[in-house]
């Protein structure tokens, strides 16, 4: 697959053996991110607080329970929790404002030296993650093109990280992190001035709050067609929160990234990671109430990749319209709505015209069977055996895949005749665990006795047509 993974299995804790450990960079920084998380939890910070800042600062999220992350994503503010672009840039920009008062303009290139391992130093401690270690060659790209004097091009720059990424792993590409990465750089880089210059704010802190709701768009319409398309929602609230977000945010990443250099200063480290819990209470509870506002969340948003290029050409289209006032733009912009409309509608006709059966596998076990028409769905499944989790994971997105209006549950456990609401269609049986359910009863089946030999049958479950 696109991650390299050929195949998977399972075994048993107990069947785990340690031969030795490989000494390597990775398995380094990942000693050091638990002794440091380890640290933050020792000296105070307190059990919610902690999980928040372990994913946000060192990019472990396991600490996260479910219930949290749900509201983060329904906030529009899932992004923050992981260490990304989003974090390195914050610790560029506050070193390089920091560094700026104490460098004079002949040490600018030792500057720009220290900025990069600073960088290099918060990815090593945030455990060198993909994601980390693509934010800091992006980051570094363009400090690098400054320290060469290349004022150039910035989506050079970009590229040329990019391009080291793809040499170093080509299926990086598939990689959503990836994908998201870049599309919110490109459109911070591209739409930023032209957005942020539509109001003029001569206040200083009210001309900060703009920028940061500038950033904000800039990001939200680089990256929302693809968040859609992976997740199937919209966060409606993503301006509110986001201001508070990203204010709050930068504040807990700088103090953070200071509290992790300093955490071996006793009092002063006590003192800041005081201060820390402090912010991320006050964050926590901006995402609370934000998640409790009607409507927070749009779900069930399908669209196809055609639909993703689409909503980027209008995007495009719409702002080289805009800013240049070229005629020809607005008439692609015009187009791109009109297929995009053609193509939701006949992806949804397509779908509710046709009727499939849905065979679910759960590690290599047949355990779950949709039978699908016209909107209309009968699960047959051993209630028993299957978890929440799995239908809430596997089974929700396909049937919002397949628009289903109206659901019926069937237990196999229970000697049921599936009447009514089955698909109208002459067919076939299907196996299902030590069962077979016909689709025509009447039909003859030269198969059947091989069917029984392979499965065991104990039971068969009838589907009466019409």
């Amino acid at each position: 697959g696109p991650n390299g993974v050929m195949a998977s299995a399972f075994i048993d804790l107990d069947e785990i053996s340690i031969v030795s450990h490989r000494n390597t960079l990775r398995s380094n920084a990942s000693q050091l991110r638990n002794y440091l998380m380890l640290k933050l939890k020792d000296k105070g910070l307190s059990v919610g607080s902690h999980a928040i800042a372990s994913a946000m600062l060192l990019g472990d999220d396991s600490f996260l329970e479910r219930e949290e992350r749900k509201k983060y994503s329904a906030a529009g503010a899932m992004h923050i929790l992981c260490v990304s672009g989003l974090h390195l840039g914050v610790i560029y920009l506050f070193f390089d404002t920091i560094l700026n008062l104490l460098f004079r303009s002949s040490l600018m290139k030792l500057k720009f030296i220290l900025l990069i391992v600073l960088i290099w130093f918060y990815a090593f401690i945030a455990g060198l993650s993909p994601s980390v270690l693509r934010a800091s060659t992006m980051i570094s790209f363009v400090i690098i093109g400054n320290i060469l004097d290349r004022k150039g091009n910035v989506y050079n720059s970009l590229a040329a990280s990019a391009f080291l990424l793809m040499l170093l792993d080509p299926l990086i590409i598939f990689n959503l992190g990836f994908q998201l990465s870049y599309a919110a750089v490109i459109a911070i880089v591209s739409l930023f001035k032209p957005i942020n210059s539509l109001f003029v704010v001569k206040n200083y802190f009210l001309e900060k709050i703009w920028s940061v709701v500038s950033v904000t768009i800039c990001a939200q319409l680089g990256t929302f067609p693809l968040a859609v398309f992976y997740f199937n929602q919209f966060p409606l609230y993503f301006l509110i929160s986001n201001i508070a977000v990203l204010f709050l945010a930068s504040l807990i990443i700088n103090l953070g990234f200071i509290i992790l250099i300093l955490i071996e200063v006793p009092k002063l480290s006590e003192l800041l990671i005081f201060l820390e819990d402090v912010l991320i209470k006050v964050l926590n509870a901006i995402i609370g109430v934000v998640d409790s506002m009607p409507y927070s969340l749009i779900e069930g948003i399908i669209i196809s990749k055609i639909d993703v290029l689409l909503i980027y050409l209008l995007i495009i289209s719409g702002f080289i319209a805009m800013l240049h006032r070229l005629k020809r733009f607005i008439w692609i912009a015009l187009v791109s709505i009109l297929f995009l409309v053609l193509s939701l509608g006949y992806y949804r006709y397509e779908e509710l015209a046709s009727a499939k059966v849905w065979n679910y596998a759960v590690r290599g076990k047949v355990s779950f069977l949709d039978f699908i028409d016209n909107g209309n769905c009968v699960s047959v499944y051993d209630f028993n055996s299957i978890d929440s989790s799995f239908i809430s994971y596997s089974i929700k997105p396909n049937h919002l895949y397949s628009f289903i209006d109206s659901n019926v549950a069937v237990d196999l456990k229970k000697d049921t005749v599936i009447s009514e609401k089955m698909i109208k269609k002459k067919g076939d049986w299907i196996a299902f665990r030590s069962s077979i359910v016909f689709m025509n009863p009447e039909k003859d089946y030269p198969m059947f006795d091989e069917l029984i030999r392979i499965n065991t049958v104990k039971r068969a479950v009838k589907i009466e047509i019409p």
